[in-house]
């Protein structure tokens, strides 16, 4: 298999660098091979490559689904004239999100795919129970450890980000997605969607981007955090990261996955070998060559 590396936008996450160095197999399903398959009319197997791409772990969708309703209900329009009013709560905005979205994908009427329900003899409804368990734990988590923090920072002190948030740093593309941005005490706070503490290093870094370009916040009086596990405790990521470090190791890593296309701008997959050591729970599985 070979295709266009130009048909496929270039851009650096901690998802892309994960997979690079999980596996390259993975890497070249995922981020070339998948191409144009949400084209209706696009060969079948094509489809359901991009039908796996787009999948989400329940347990990936239901952070999502509470990173959501944090900010949507944390940049909620604020009454002038009962500003105290206190914000909605997370579950019955999320729970919403959740009842329509799963409808949504029962009906094959979005991209947005469960990993559980793509699984043989899946069970609908016993997943559709389990995801509200896990956002009831989640939410009450939150709500019980920081939402009532958050609540209670001004409006004035809140700053409305974009997400998913890209921004350029020289000519390399990066993205975060940013959940909430606060100004507290003269410093920018960024709450990071991601769970992932190994990228913390990375997310700090380009949330100091982010700020600059944004606020023309200095990088010293930026701090990021994620949201820890299901805990629903907020934890600091890359107070200490050095920046011309973390910045060498993107342009490292990019450096690589370049130097896997062709000089005739094609990528092959024979150019991205499987590490067999990672297959066990790998969604690719039926489409990845290993033997190669």
């Amino acid at each position: 298999m070979e295709l266009r590396a130009a048909d496929a936008e270039f851009f650096w996450t901690a998802r892309r660098r994960r997979y690079w160095r999980t596996c390259r197999r993975k890497y070249f399903l995922y981020y070339y091979a998948a191409q144009g398959g949400a084209d209706p009319f696009a060969p079948r197997a094509l489809r359901e490559l991009y039908a796996l791409k787009k999948a989400i772990s329940l347990d990936a969708y239901v952070r999502r689904l509470v990173n959501l309703a944090l900010r949507e209900c944390f940049y909620a329009p604020v009454d002038e004239e009962m500003p105290e009013t206190p914000l909605s709560e997370i579950f019955p905005v999320a729970a919403r999100r959740a009842g329509w979205e799963f409808q949504q994908m029962l009906e094959g009427k979005t991209p947005l795919r469960l990993l559980e329900l793509l699984q043989e003899k899946s069970s609908p409804t016993e997943i559709h129970r389990q995801m509200m368990e896990k956002l009831d734990f989640f939410c009450h988590q939150v709500t019980r450890n920081v939402w009532q923090s958050l609540a209670a920072i001004p409006p004035c002190d809140r700053r409305p980000i974009e997400s998913p948030l890209a921004l350029s740093i020289a000519e390399l593309k990066c993205f975060l997605v940013p959940v909430i941005a606060v100004h507290r005490a003269g410093d920018i706070w960024l709450l990071e969607s991601t769970g992932e503490r190994d990228a913390g290093n990375e997310i700090a870094v380009l949330g100091k981007f982010a700020a600059a370009q944004r606020w023309g916040t200095l990088p010293q009086q930026v701090r990021s955090f994620i949201l820890q596990g299901d805990e629903g405790l907020f934890a600091e990521v890359g107070a200490d990261a050095d920046v011309s470090e973390v910045l060498r190791g993107i342009r490292r890593d990019v450096g690589e996955m370049c130097q896997a296309i062709g000089e005739d701008g094609f990528v092959r997959e024979e150019n991205f070998p499987a590490d067999t050591t990672a297959c066990e729970g790998c969604r690719f599985r039926t489409f990845c060559r290993r033997q190669d």
